[in-house]
Order: structure tokens, then sequence, then C-alpha cells
């Protein structure tokens, strides 16, 4: 039986991957952000994916100038943005939208006396290929960055 012991351990790769790692991060944050808000934008435009969100009520389409659903005026759509803090992307609503986003993401009873329920129209949501692109992202600027 023949046993090698490595004692000079090549840490060339290892620490190539750390310090890419540390001077790539805000280049991996900023391009996850961006992808993620042209995710978010193409769910709007597909109105729910990977599942249709539930059609708009009789009541909602008599008030309604457009026939799509959450594009009534593009606040919530237009207001997508991300933003980076500390070890984190951040993806979600801003400006006047987020005060109905929440509502829209995961629906429940609205109105005065709560008598209106508006179903869950989820926009803020992780493709399985956003994940994949993600994971690619990441490789190649962690690697080969």
């Amino acid at each position: 039986m023949k046993i090698d012991c490595f004692t000079d351990t090549d840490f060339t790769n290892l620490n190539r991957v750390k310090t890419n790692i540390r001077d790539r991060r805000s280049v991996i944050y900023d391009a996850i952000g961006v992808y993620m808000v042209a995710s978010v934008i193409e769910t709007f435009e597909d109105e729910g994916r990977p599942e249709k969100w539930q059609p708009l009520a009789s009541s909602t389409l008599k008030q309604k100038t457009g026939g799509m659903i959450l594009h009534e005026f593009g606040a919530l759509r237009g207001g997508i943005m991300s933003w980076v803090e500390s070890n984190a992307v951040f993806i979600g609503p801003s400006g006047p939208s987020t005060v109905y986003s929440r509502i829209q993401q995961k629906g429940g009873q609205t109105g005065r006396d709560g008598a209106t329920t508006i179903p869950a129209r989820p926009f803020l949501v992780i493709q399985d290929e956003d994940a994949q692109y993600i994971r690619n992202l990441v490789r190649s600027e962690v690697f080969n960055g």
C-alpha cells in the first residue's frame, strides 16, 4: 500500500477566490439587483409567473381604464428598485407604492369595513431561472473574476 502526503498546499487558487469575493462583492450585488428588478417587471408584464394571478373582479374591471392587473397607474411596477445594505441585496417597492404593495403581494381584507378581499398577486418572486442566473453570476465572478 502506498500513501502520499502533501505538505505543500497551493493556496494560490483559494487566495484568488477569497480576493474575488472581497473585491467583486459590490459588482455581484449590483448585478443581482439589476437582474431581479427586470425579473419582477417581467412578472408584472406576464400578470404573474410562474402562475398567473387571479383575474380582476368584474367590479374592479368596471372602474379601470385598462384591463391589465396591477397596471392602472404603473406606480407599483415603476417603483420596483434594488439597493444594497451591508451583505445583502434588497428588491422591492419604493415611493407611494409601498403603501399598498403588501396587500397586493400577500392578499387580504381591505376597505373601511374590511369587506373587500384582495387575492394575493405575488410580484416579488424568485423564479427558477433567476436562481440559476444568480448562481452562475456568483460562480463566474468568484472563480473567474
